[in-house]
């Protein structure tokens, strides 16, 4: 069985949908191989530019492991 990794994805406030969500998908459709948090600054929920906010799992304080950072 092969490891899964983790990924966190640190989100800011008005950041870009397709910035975010596009490569995500990539990760996505490998689900059995990768675990998605995302990651803000206060662990709040984050407004894209567009508007809809994304739900936030970690804030920058917790201590968790990520395989990869995307930012």
């Amino acid at each position: 069985m092969a490891l899964k990794r983790t990924i966190g994805v640190v989100l800011f406030p008005e950041f870009e949908l397709l910035d975010v969500f596009g490569p995500l998908e990539m990760y996505g459709i490998a689900s059995e191989h990768f675990d998605i948090c995302m990651i803000s600054e206060d662990g709040q929920n984050v407004a894209s530019r567009q508007g809809p906010k994304s739900v936030v799992e970690h804030s920058f304080g917790d201590a968790v492991r990520y395989d990869i950072l995307l930012y």
